[in-house]
């Protein structure tokens, strides 16, 4: 059950995926409380999902993806951080984002994370989310060269 999350997460351009993400929404129906209607095997594991969630394993969280060289995980969309997926955790800077679906190295690579916001950060929440992001992500503990396949990634949590 766990490979077909796994595959669910990581394989985002094959087949399989495309066409569950076409019945069940972008999510899989992995996220929120649905009503599922048809019983298919895909829903037999989200359901058993739940389950395992309600009782306190998070299936979700035992997925690792592969972060590469940044240009296949989407920066807001996919769960590339550990603790979370970065437009969950900080939904006001995620409301003010133009390219949304902007991936981590075109984030990374540009001139600063913010420069693709449709307004200036303002104070308050904002401005809070946006030095907590900072705090995750901060330049200095990204490697990023063309040259290399692979971001290396020092993350705190």
């Amino acid at each position: 059950m766990i490979k077909w999350i796994w595959r669910f997460y990581s394989q985002k351009a094959s087949l399989w995926t495309r066409v569950i993400k076409a019945i069940h929404g972008d999510d899989g129906k992995l996220v929120g409380d649905t009503n599922m209607g048809v019983q298919t095997c895909w829903t037999t594991i989200v359901k058993e999902v739940k389950r395992l969630k309600e009782k306190g394993i998070n299936v979700e969280d035992l997925n690792h993806v592969k972060l590469g060289n940044g240009e296949t995980m989407l920066f807001w969309e996919d769960k590339w951080y550990s603790g979370g997926r970065l437009r969950d955790l900080f939904p006001r800077l995620y409301a003010l984002e133009m390219t949304k679906t902007a991936t981590v190295r075109m984030k990374l690579m540009g001139p600063s994370l913010h420069n693709t916001f449709r307004r200036n950060i303002r104070g308050g929440a904002e401005e809070a989310q946006l030095t907590s992001l900072l705090d995750i992500i901060g330049y200095r503990e990204f490697s990023i060269t063309l040259e290399r396949p692979m971001i290396s990634i020092f993350l705190r949590h």
